[in-house]
């Protein structure tokens, strides 16, 4: 029990990586392998990487993976770890001694694997430990994005020293790394290149398949992708040739809330019709005057606009629809008659014309 619930954003994400790490199932209950992972008594991200690394070293062949594994939970479960850089390689013989390597050896009894820890920290490579730090962070696989650091999986953007040597890797795997108020990016402590060529073997379950379309600004209509993507990740993508209709409709809708009803061709005619029927709502109780003031329509665009564009794909059809007569027949018959006597657009002159 806790004193204060957390937030329940934090909560929800918190159960969402769990489950994630196969720990969990839907139903918040321990799994199998989460029972497994408590009995190493670490942070559920490094007994998942344990466990995980232990099957992975019998299917690679590669009996070094598992205690490899073991080496990066102490450097990573460590306290006040000396400089040296961000890239966990380089931490790998320090954590063969001491307090650190009694703790590597006694998961290492726990899995029931045994080797040197001091040949597996030489001979380790970058691409393994890339591997294995992404069974344990999977939402912080990240890819560079020029000057601007790198973006984690989740969304997040960090930054490391231009000095460092992973500075100019394309991608990594960020074990820890911290957030500061007021600063775009978090500041990266330890990280791994990462081959991102794992993500199409080992890793090729982190990888989801999505349809999404959206709005293209400079032409003006909408666009459908099928994208492969890695949490905020897009690693991939290729144009809808056929998009859902539906998509385009939604596309279409949050263009005009974002830009306004001015893309519907929005004219003084129907700017009259709106101040009428406005007038009517307030001076005539004897009728249900529906409400057409901006407000109103942009939040049920779904209701009296949604069935008409079927064939409508792009802003200069947008503005081709005949919205006047839409607002008009939401009138009856005989609302329209009697608006159109009560608040009559001309008035007939003794000389025969209409002002």
């Amino acid at each position: 029990a806790l004193m204060t619930r957390p937030p329940l954003v934090n909560e929800q994400l918190a159960w969402q990586l769990l489950h994630s790490l196969e720990i969990v199932d839907l139903d918040h209950k321990l799994t199998p392998h989460g029972r497994q992972a408590y009995e190493l008594g670490c942070h559920p991200r490094l007994a998942h990487m344990l466990l995980k690394a232990k099957r992975l070293a019998s299917e690679l062949q590669q009996p070094d993976l598992a205690s490899l594994a073991c080496l990066l939970a102490a450097i990573l479960e460590a306290r006040g770890l000396p400089k040296r850089g961000v890239d966990m390689q380089d931490y790998l013989r320090l954590a063969c001694q001491g307090a650190m390597g009694s703790q590597a050896k006694q998961w290492q009894r726990k899995l029931a694997v045994s080797a040197d820890l001091g040949p597996v920290a030489s001979h380790a490579h970058s691409k393994d430990i890339g591997l294995l730090l992404a069974l344990a962070y999977p939402d912080r696989i990240a890819k560079a994005r020029g000057v601007e650091g790198f973006l984690l999986a989740n969304g997040t953007g960090v930054t490391l020293d231009a000095s460092d040597s992973l500075s100019l890797s394309p991608w990594l795997v960020v074990a820890d790394f911290q957030e500061t108020e007021g600063h775009k990016a978090g500041r990266v402590y330890l990280a791994s290149a990462f081959d991102v060529s794992l993500l199409q073997s080992q890793l090729a379950f982190l990888v989801e398949r999505q349809d999404v379309g959206g709005w293209d600004e400079a032409k003006g209509r909408f666009y459908a992708e099928r994208q492969q993507r890695l949490g905020q990740i897009v690693l991939s993508s290729e144009p809808l040739k056929q998009p859902e209709r539906a998509q385009i409709t939604q596309a279409l809708l949050g263009q005009i809330r974002n830009k306004g009803l001015s893309l519907l061709g929005w004219d003084d005619n129907i700017r009259q019709l709106q101040i009428r029927l406005s007038l009517l709502a307030q001076l005539d109780s004897s009728e249900a005057w529906p409400a057409v003031d901006d407000a109103t329509l942009l939040a049920s665009l779904e209701s009296w606009l949604s069935p008409y564009l079927a064939s409508v794909s792009n802003l200069q059809q947008l503005a081709k629809i005949d919205c006047y007569s839409l607002l008009r027949n939401r009138l009856s018959w005989e609302q329209q008659q009697r608006l159109d006597k009560l608040l009559p657009q001309h008035w007939p002159l003794a000389t025969g014309t209409n002002a």
